[in-house]
C-alpha cells in the first residue's frame, strides 16, 4: 500500500493522546503486525524516532518533523504517488546505491514489498535491451552496467513525467531540491539548435530530454568520458533521427518520387530517416545497432535498416482528390506514432492537397498549430488545447485505434 506510512502518520497527527496498533490497523485495514512493521520503517526512514511507544499508545515525538514531511508532499506539483512511478523510484533508488535490500527500498519509499518486488521484476525485464541487468545477491541488489546505460535507462522511466514546462518532481528527485528548471531548459534548447546544425534533423522533446538528464547526471557523478558521452550522443540522434529538415538532394532516393509523386514531402521526411540510419549503420556504432536490409519495390532495390520498415510498408499510391487542411499528429513514444502515420499516410495519396504534420516533439507544437487562416486538425492522445492556441482554427481529436475513420470523416465535412 504506497500511502501506508504516509497515513499512519496522518493518523497519529490527528490524535494527540495517541492511538493503539489494533485502532490504526482498524482505521486503514491492515493487520496490526504490519502497523508495527511500518512504524519501525518510518523511524529508520526519518533517522529518528518520530514516533514513540508509550504501553498501549503509539504517538508522536517531533510533529514538526511530521507536519513539514507531509506539507512537503502535499505542495508537490507532480509528486510521484502512482503505481506507474514505481519502476522509476525503485531504479533511482537502486541506481543511487550500490547495494540495497528490498525491505530498505520499502522504507525508503514507503512502498510495500510486493510492490517493490513487481517493480524489480518490470526492470529486469528491459533492462537487457539497455545494457543494464538488475542483480540480486544475499547482501542486496545492484545494477549491473556501464555507466552511461544507466544514465541512459534512468533518463528513459522519467520520461513519462515530461512536460512543455519542465515542472516535474521526477527532474527535482533526481537533481535533488536545488533543480534549476532555467538551466535546464536553456541546455535543452541550445542542444536542440546544435542538432539541427550538425545533423539537420529536428530532435524529438524525447530525445532532447534524454539527452539533457544525462548530461546533468553526468555533471553530478562525472563517471562518463567526454568523448564515450559525445559518440554515445551522436549513435543516439541517428538511432532516433525524426523528419528531415532540409530537401535530400543528389541520391538514389530520389527514384522513389518518380514511383511515388503525390507522396514527396513523406519521402524526402522518410529518405532523409534512411540515410542517417546508414550512416550510423555503417560507422561501427558502439553502443546502438541497425541492421541494413535492402526491399524491392517496383523493380527499385531499396537500401534501408530495420529501424525503417514503418516507412517501407506505408508507400503506397491511391486514387486522389483536392482538400486545404493540416494534420498535426503528436505522441511522444516514437513507437506509437510510428504505427498511427502507418495509419493515416493513404490519406497523403487521397488527399494530395492535405498536410500531415507527425511529431512527437513537444516543443514545436506551437508552431505546427499556429497558422492564419488554415484549418489545423489536431490528433493527440489528450487535448494539449492552450489559451494561445483559441485565436487559431484547430480541431481537435483523440489518438485512438481506428482514427482514421474519424479523421476522414472530418476531412469529408
Amino acid at each position: 500500500m504506497i500511502n501506508l506510512k504516509r497515513e499512519i502518520l496522518i493518523a497519529l497527527l490527528n490524535q494527540d493522546s495517541g492511538l493503539r496498533s489494533r485502532e490504526l490497523a482498524e482505521l486503514l485495514n491492515v493487520t496490526p503486525r504490519t502497523i508495527r512493521n511500518n512504524i519501525k520503517e518510518i523511524n529508520q526512514s526519518f533517522q529518528l524516532n518520530v514516533i514513540q511507544y508509550k504501553k498501549p499508545f503509539f504517538y508522536l515525538s517531533n510533529t514538526h518533523e511530521v507536519i513539514k514531511y507531509i506539507t512537503f508532499r502535499n505542495q508537490e506539483v507532480h509528486y510521484p504517488n502512482y503505481i506507474n512511478d514505481r519502476p522509476f523510484l525503485v531504479y533511482f533508488t537502486i541506481y543511487k546505491r550500490k547495494l540495497i535490500k528490498v525491505q530498505t527500498l520499502s522504507s525508503i519509499l514507503h512502498i510495500g514489498r510486493n510492490e517493490i518486488e513487481e517493480s524489480i521484476k518490470y526492470l529486469k525485464k528491459i533492462g537487457p535491451t539497455y545494457k543494464i541487468e538488475i542483480e540480486a545477491s544475499k547482501n542486496g541488489i545492484y545494477l549491473k552496467g556501464k555507466q552511461i546505460w544507466k544514465d541512459f535507462l534512468l533518463a528513459l522511466l522519467s520520461i513519462k513525467r515530461i512536460n512543455r514546462l519542465i515542472n516535474n518532481q521526477y527532474l527535482r528527485i533526481m537533481f535533488d531540491q536545488n533543480f534549476d528548471k532555467k538551466k535546464f531548459l536553456n541546455y535543452l534548447i541550445q542542444l536542440s539548435k546544435n542538432i539541427q546544425e550538425t545533423y539537420k534533423v529536428k530532435a524529438s522533446d524525447n530525445l532532447l530530454y534524454i539527452l539533457t538528464v544525462m548530461h546533468f547526471l553526468n555533471l553530478n557523478h562525472q563517471k562518463i568520458q567526454p568523448k564515450d558521452y559525445s559518440q554515445f550522443c551522436k549513435e543516439f540522434i541517428l538511432f532516433k533521427n525524426n523528419l528531415i529538415l532540409q530537401v535530400v538532394k543528389n541520391i538514389e532516393y530520389q527514384n522513389l518520387i518518380k514511383i511515388y509523386p503525390s507522396n514527396k514531402q513523406f519521402i524526402i521526411q522518410g529518405t532523409g530517416n534512411i540515410i542517417n540510419h546508414l550512416v550510423l549503420a555503417n560507422s561501427k556504432p558502439k553502443y546502438f545497432k541497425p541492421t541494413i536490409k535492402f526491399t524491392n519495390l517496383h523493380g527499385f532495390t531499396l537500401k534501408h535498416t530495420d529501424l525503417d520498415n514503418s516507412f517501407i510498408n506505408s508507400l503506397n499510391n491511391k486514387k486522389k482528390f483536392n482538400i486545404g487542411k493540416r494534420v498535426v499528429i503528436y505522441d511522444s513514444n516514437i513507437l506509437s506514432l510510428s504505427k498511427y502515420q502507418d495509419e493515416i499516410l493513404p490519406l497523403i495519396s487521397v488527399f494530395p492537397e492535405l498536410e500531415i504534420k507527425v511529431t512527437n516533439n513537444l516543443f514545436e507544437l506551437s508552431s505546427l498549430l499556429h497558422i492564419k487562416n488554415k484549418q489545423i486538425i489536431f490528433i493527440a492522445k489528450k487535448e494539449r488545447i492552450t489559451l494561445d492556441d483559441q485565436n487559431f482554427n484547430i480541431h481537435f481529436l483523440k489518438l485512438k485505434n481506428g482514427i482514421i475513420k474519424d479523421l476522414t470523416r472530418v476531412l469529408t465535412q
